[in-house]
């Protein structure tokens, strides 16, 4: 199984914070206190990004298929 990162690849890296403030809230209120800047920045260890806006066509928003043709 791979674990695919979609988010964008300044968060994959850990370069910028989370912005999603409900994962933050969330694990703050579960108690995850302990070295809080190292768990909301970057990725989970093997997994692979793939940003979201990588997938989809810029023109109609639309998913890209899962086969490129090239000519």
């Amino acid at each position: 199984m791979q674990i695919v990162d979609a988010r964008l690849p300044e968060h994959y890296r850990g370069d910028d914070v989370e912005p999603c403030e409900l994962i933050v809230n969330e694990l703050v209120s579960a108690g995850v206190t302990t070295c809080r800047g190292r768990m909301l920045r970057g990725h989970m260890p093997s997994a692979v990004s793939v940003p979201w806006n990588s997938v989809l066509d810029p023109y109609s928003g639309q998913m890209l298929s899962r086969c490129i043709e090239t000519t």
